[in-house]
C-alpha cells in the first residue's frame, strides 16, 4: 500500500481505514465522529451530556469514552476526567490512548516514575503490542510525545533528545516537533543542534479579557425588524436576508448592525451560560459574524471602532464568537473599511494587552491590501516599519508580543519588503520573534525573495461569495437537529443526569462483555487527554495524515 512506510523497526501507515477498524465505529456513527471530536475539545456540560448519550448507544467504542474524558478535562473537571479514563482502561486495557491518558495523569500529578509501568521500561511502542505489525502514524506521534514528557521530567537529556529526533524525522514540519525543541531550549537542556539555542524566551503580553462591567441579559431592540433574523441561523443563512438588509436606509442599518456587535459583548456571559445549558446551538451564535461582514459589504468605515471594540475583548471571547473566521477570513470586511481608517487601525496596533490574533488580522489585512494594490507599496512599507520599530523600541512590556511579531515577519516575507530586512534582523537579535512561527533569523534571510509555493494573495469576495465558500469548503460544528434526531433515535435522554451514576452503572454492566470482546478491539486514533487549542484549518490534521486539517478530516466532518 502506498500509504505504508518503514520507520526504523516499525511499519507505519496514514491509511484511515486502519483507524476505522480499530475504533469499532459502526456505520451509523461514523458520519458524526468529527462532531464528537469537536465537542470534546470544547467541553462544557451540554457537550459532556451529548457524548454520554453516544456512549449509551455505542458502549463498545473506546474512543467515545476517551472523548468523554477529554470533554471533562476541557471543562476544568480533571478528577472526573481521570475517573472516566480509569473506567476506560478497565474495560479496554489494550486501548493505547487510555494508557497514554493515564501516563499523562501521572505526569500532571508529579508521579512520572509510574509511567514506565504503563508504557514499558524502554518506552517503546512495540513493547506494548508485540503482536502488532502495523501502527497508525498518530499512534507513534502520541506515544513519542508522552515519552518525551517522561524523559524531560526524569531529567534524561539524551533520551529526550533522541525521541525528539525521531519525532522530527517522522514529520519534520509537525508543530509538535518545534514545540518540543523549544521546550528543551527553555528548560536549558538544548544544545547547538537544537534550532533555537539555549534559554530563549519570547515576549508575551498579559492579555485583556472581556468587559465584565457591561454584562446584561437584556436583548437589544432594532429599528429594522429583519436584523433579528441574523440571530436565527449560521453560515447557511438565507442570503436573501443579507440582500434585504443591504438595501435598507444606510444610517439605520449601520446603527442596528453596531448594536448587534455590542450585543455580542454585553451578552457574552448570557450566551455562554445558554450554550452550557444546551439551550442555544452553535448555528445561532453567528450573529456578530453576520454583522461584521454586512458592515464590510457596506464599506461602513464609521463602524471601525465598534469592530475594534469586539477585537479588544480577549482570547476566550474571540474564540467563542469567531472561531477560525478571525484568522482565516476576518480580513475581508476589514479590507473594505481600511482605506478611511488607517490611523485608527495603526493606533489599535499600539494598544497594550490585545490578544495576538486580534492584531494579527489587522496586519493580515494590510498585506492583502498591498497585494491587491501594489502601487501602495511605499505606504504599506511605512506602516509595517513604524509598527515593528515601535515594538522594538517601546518600554511597555505589555505591548511586545513575540507571536504577533513573528506573524508580521511572515507577512513582510510574503510581501517581499526587502527594505525592512535590517529591522527584522534587529527584532531577532532582541529575541522578539517567536521562532516556531517564523523560523530562525537565518531561515528568514535565506527564504527572503524566494517565490512561495502558494501565492499569499487571496481573492476579494463579496459577502455572498464568502459564505458560499465557507459552506462548500469549511468544516464547522453547526448544530443540525435532523442529524441529531437520526443519531439519537430511540435513545432515552432522561436516563442521563448531571451525576455520573448512570454512566458508572452502564460501564460496569458492559465490563464483562467488553473484556470478552477485547481480543477483537484494535487501537484508536484518538489523542490523549490534553487541553489543546482549537485546530485551525491550515494546521496539520490530528489524524496524522500529514495533510492540512481543511484538506483532510476538517473537510469530511
Amino acid at each position: 500500500m502506498s500509504d505504508r512506510f518503514k520507520f526504523y523497526n516499525y511499519t507505519l501507515t496514514t491509511d484511515p481505514h486502519l483507524l476505522e477498524k480499530g475504533n469499532q465505529v459502526p456505520p451509523e456513527l461514523e458520519w458524526k465522529i468529527e462532531k464528537f471530536f469537536s465537542k470534546a475539545r470544547k467541553g462544557g456540560k451540554s457537550n459532556i451530556n451529548y457524548i454520554k448519550k453516544a456512549i449509551e448507544r455505542f458502549p463498545n467504542s473506546p474512543h467515545l469514552k476517551n472523548y468523554l474524558a477529554v470533554a471533562y478535562m476541557n471543562t476544568e473537571m480533571e478528577e472526573e476526567s481521570y475517573k472516566v479514563n480509569d473506567r476506560l482502561i478497565e474495560e479496554h486495557p489494550q486501548y493505547l490512548f487510555g494508557i497514554l491518558n493515564k501516563a499523562n495523569e501521572y505526569l500532571n500529578k508529579g508521579e512520572h516514575e509510574k509511567m514506565p509501568g504503563l508504557m514499558g521500561e524502554n518506552m517503546e511502542l512495540k513493547d506494548l503490542y508485540p503482536e502488532r505489525e502495523m501502527f497508525h502514524v498518530t499512534e507513534m506521534i502520541s506515544f513519542l510525545e508522552t515519552a518525551i514528557h517522561y524523559f524531560i521530567a526524569d531529567n534524561n537529556f539524551e533520551a529526550t533528545k533522541s525521541r525528539v529526533e525521531l519525532l522530527k524525522e517522522l514529520d519534520p514540519q509537525n508543530p509538535l516537533v518545534l514545540s518540543f525543541e523549544s521546550t528543551l531550549s527553555i528548560l536549558g537542556i538544548g544544545d547547538e543542534g537544537m534550532p533555537f539555542g539555549k534559554d530563549k524566551y519570547f515576549p508575551k503580553p498579559e492579555f485583556r479579557t472581556y468587559d465584565k462591567s457591561v454584562q446584561t441579559e437584556q436583548a437589544p431592540t432594532f429599528q429594522n425588524e429583519i436584523i433579528n433574523k441574523l440571530y436565527e441561523a449560521g453560515f447557511d443563512i438565507d442570503q436573501g436576508i443579507f440582500e434585504e438588509i443591504l438595501v435598507l436606509p444606510r444610517e439605520s442599518a449601520i446603527q442596528d448592525l453596531k448594536k448587534v456587535l455590542h450585543d455580542s459583548v454585553s451578552r457574552y456571559d448570557y450566551f455562554g451560560k445558554q450554550v452550557d445549558k444546551g439551550n442555544v446551538g452553535e448555528a445561532k451564535l453567528s450573529f456578530p459574524i453576520h454583522a461584521t461582514f454586512l458592515l464590510g459589504e457596506m464599506k461602513a468605515s464609521e463602524a471601525v471602532e465598534d469592530v475594534l471594540e469586539c477585537l479588544r475583548q480577549g482570547e476566550d471571547f474571540l474564540n467563542f464568537w469567531y472561531h477560525d473566521v478571525l484568522f482565516e477570513v476576518y480580513w475581508q470586511p476589514l479590507y473594505k473599511i481600511l482605506p478611511e481608517n488607517q490611523d485608527t487601525l495603526k493606533k489599535f496596533m499600539f494598544e497594550p494587552g490585545i490578544y495576538t490574533t486580534a492584531k494579527s488580522v489587522i496586519s493580515q489585512t494590510y498585506l492583502q491590501y498591498y497585494l491587491h494594490n501594489p502601487e501602495k507599496r511605499e505606504e504599506i512599507v511605512a506602516w509595517y516599519k513604524e509598527v515593528l520599530n515601535t515594538y522594538l523600541t517601546t518600554g511597555n512590556k505589555n505591548l511586545v508580543d513575540g507571536e504577533l511579531i513573528a506573524f508580521m515577519v511572515c507577512e513582510v516575507l510574503d510581501a517581499k519588503f526587502d527594505e525592512l530586512l535590517p529591522l527584522i534582523e534587529q527584532l531577532y537579535d532582541a529575541d522578539y520573534v517567536e521562532e516556531y512561527i517564523a523560523g530562525t533569523k537565518e531561515e528568514v534571510l535565506n527564504d527572503f525573495g524566494k517565490v512561495p509555493p502558494v501565492s499569499p494573495k487571496q481573492p476579494l469576495l463579496s459577502i455572498f461569495e464568502q459564505y458560499d465558500e465557507i459552506l462548500n469548503d469549511w468544516h464547522f460544528d453547526e448544530e443540525d437537529e435532523e442529524d441529531e434526531e437520526l443519531l439519537f433515535e430511540d435513545w432515552d435522554a432522561d436516563n442521563w443526569d448531571e451525576s455520573d451514576e448512570d454512566l458508572d452503572d452502564m460501564l460496569l454492566q458492559n465490563l464483562v462483555e467488553a473484556k470478552d470482546n477485547q481480543n477483537d478491539i484494535d487501537h484508536s486514533d484518538q489523542a490523549p487527554i490534553r487541553r489543546v487549542p482549537k485546530i485551525g484549518r491550515n494546521e496539520p490534521c490530528p489524524c496524522g495524515s500529514g495533510k492540512k486539517y481543511k484538506k483532510c478530516c476538517g473537510k469530511n466532518g
